[in-house]
């Protein structure tokens, strides 16, 4: 009898999931995409104290549910020197990142999030800069945003590749 019970309650769990989230420990196909809510200049430091760097901080949400997605991967890529400068975001979503002036392409990746690339961000000698992330669930078939950053600082989504 208490196997009938255990399987019971298990189909009750099972079909009374909603696409879009995770439910008695099965994923459910969706696909949510991951976009860039802020990209700001946020300052620039006194150059006597940033020396010749400059940083990115940010915070990694769910896109359906906005709360944290701790443990994603920030990756920055100095474009001349192929240079990589990488953190993982902490239990609250933030990460930060002290890195040298230059152009950069940033990649974020959560576990079994939709990816985001942003193509030539500019950083300058003391530029503080704010990079706030939704990351969206991956589905059965992950995508990856691809952003450029123009010259007056806005994106432009470019591309959206399938996994």
């Amino acid at each position: 009898m208490k196997i009938y019970a255990v399987i019971l309650l298990f189909l009750m769990i099972a079909f009374s999931c909603k696409t879009k989230r995770t439910c008695g420990g099965f994923i459910n196909p969706v696909n949510i995409k991951s976009k860039v809510t802020s990209l700001k200049l946020i300052g620039i430091a006194d150059t006597t104290i940033a020396y010749i760097s400059g940083s990115v901080s940010g915070k990694c949400e769910k896109r359906d549910q906005e709360t944290a997605v701790p443990g994603s991967a920030i990756v920055l890529t100095n474009k001349r020197t192929q240079k990589e400068t990488a953190t993982v975001s902490n239990d609250d979503g933030n990460y930060k990142l002290q890195l040298s002036a230059g152009d950069y392409d940033i990649a974020i990746n959560g576990v079994s999030f939709n990816d985001i690339i942003i193509l030539d961000v500019k950083i300058g000698t003391g530029y503080m800069i704010k990079l706030d992330v939704m990351l969206g669930n991956k589905g059965k078939n992950g995508t990856t945003s691809i952003y450029q950053m123009k010259e007056d600082r806005s994106l432009v989504e470019i591309q959206q590749q399938r996994k």
